[in-house]
């Protein structure tokens, strides 16, 4: 993405890099389930630190497959990715020898109380595999820091 082009929401911001997935879970060879997030990167705005923003849009799983694990498989394959796009983003930050604070926040849009669920799940995945990072890395990420993983339910 380039500067000034839209980053989401019809907003059109400078210094923001967007990725947008969706992920599909299949029993056998039937889909049942979905979930669609973006991860969105964006520069400091006046008197904020940049932040990470991973913004789950929809989540569904089929009835008869719900309670059996799909939905902590979607979670944890939304973090999983997550972090791989957070160890991206060391890997460039370490070649400027650049340490960046960020806020780095899983938010969305809840209607149901298994969506407030998912999203505490995918949390709770995020930071488990954050802290698996300082058990592969020596240290864990250097140049990518963050507090801690906020979690916003609108």
């Amino acid at each position: 993405m380039t500067e000034g082009e839209d980053c989401g929401d019809g907003e059109s911001v400078s210094g923001c890099a967007r990725f947008g997935y969706q992920l599909v879970a299949y029993a056998g060879r039937s889909p049942v389930g979905y979930c669609t997030f973006v991860v969105r990167i964006e520069d400091a705005a006046a008197g904020q630190l940049p932040s990470i923003e991973i913004e789950v849009l929809e989540i569904w799983v089929v009835p008869r497959h719900r309670g059996v694990g799909v939905g902590a498989a979607l979670a944890e394959s939304v973090a999983q990715l997550a972090v791989a796009g957070l160890l991206e983003l060391e890997s460039r930050l370490s070649r400027q020898r650049k340490a960046t604070r960020f806020s780095l926040a899983v938010l969305a849009d809840i209607h149901s109380s298994s969506g407030a669920h998912f999203l505490r799940m995918t949390v709770n995945f995020l930071r488990e595999k954050v802290d698996e990072l300082g058990v592969l890395f020596p240290g864990g990420l250097q140049h990518v820091l963050f507090d801690d993983v906020e979690l916003e339910l609108r």
